[in-house]
């Protein structure tokens, strides 16, 4: 039955919306019809809910209403089964669906914290993940989680203009791959020790930003059909500029780190 919900394409949704029809022609001839009464209300409902809600909630809901209702006017049918199937069956799927939910809600919170931990300890910097609770444990209070937040994905948002230039300019800068790596290991010191945010100020608002001005404005004279007699002047002042830039990320790599040297000393010293 999970599949009748799952289904996306029209002609599938066409074969299987008529093969319900048919079960319920089946079920109607039988004098317990509430599986077939669950397949009638599917049928529309099915693009307005998830699978587990819409079997487990809406439908044994909306059954219960029926049957109340019935009972409440007094309506003389023959469904004598179908009231006893319905009292005593709906009320349970809601209550299992309901537990289900809460359940996967609960331990999809769990593994995302856990993944997350693990995205920002391994070094998948493809996509930046911030967890909340690795910044609690850090110290940082409420105001404080959010300015890192706010900084680090103002700057994470450079190193991926960064990556998708690399064509076009590496080229012209010898370093940019390790320059790449550097940044992205800094990043990733930074997730692991967010104290570390103020130490790398000039890593932050300077050298990152300078870097990523100067690659942008070999991008563009690298997208130039025709260049001028002093461009390739330009062009050495800028690799100038970014070779020394790139010792200062080497720098600012070692500022980062300096927490965990001196971790290491504290505890040698223990």
């Amino acid at each position: 039955m999970e599949l009748l919900l799952q289904y996306r394409t029209r002609w599938l949704g066409a074969l299987i919306t008529l093969a319900t029809f048919a079960m319920l022609l089946v079920f109607h001839q039988s004098a317990n019809s509430v599986i077939g009464l669950y397949l009638l209300l599917a049928v529309p409902l099915q693009f307005c809910f998830s699978t587990r809600w819409l079997w487990g909630v809406v439908i044994p809901a909306m059954i219960l209403a029926l049957m109340t209702l019935v009972m409440m006017f007094q309506t003389e049918t023959g469904f004598t089964d179908l009231y006893t199937v319905a009292y005593g069956l709906m009320p349970l799927l809601i209550l299992i669906t309901v537990l289900v939910n809460v359940g996967m809600n609960v331990w999809h919170r769990v593994k995302l914290r856990q993944y997350a931990k693990q995205v920002n300890e391994s070094g998948m910097t493809e996509s930046l993940f911030i967890s909340d609770q690795e910044l609690t444990k850090s110290g940082l209070d409420s105001s404080e989680r959010t300015f890192f937040k706010r900084e680090v994905r103002n700057a994470y948002h450079q190193l991926e203009y960064l990556r998708q230039i690399r064509r076009e300019v590496v080229k012209y800068i010898p370093s940019y791959d390790n320059d790449l790596r550097l940044i992205e290991q800094t990043f990733q010191e930074l997730l692991s020790a967010p104290r570390q945010l103020l130490n790398i100020s000039d890593f932050m608002y300077n050298d990152l930003p300078d870097y990523v001005a100067l690659a942008q404005g070999l991008v563009r004279i690298n997208n130039n059909i025709v260049t001028g007699e002093d461009t390739q002047e330009v062009i050495e002042k800028a690799q100038a500029k970014l070779s020394k830039l790139s010792a200062k990320l080497q720098q600012d790599y070692v500022i980062v780190t300096t927490h965990e040297v001196d971790e290491l000393n504290n505890r040698a010293e223990e």
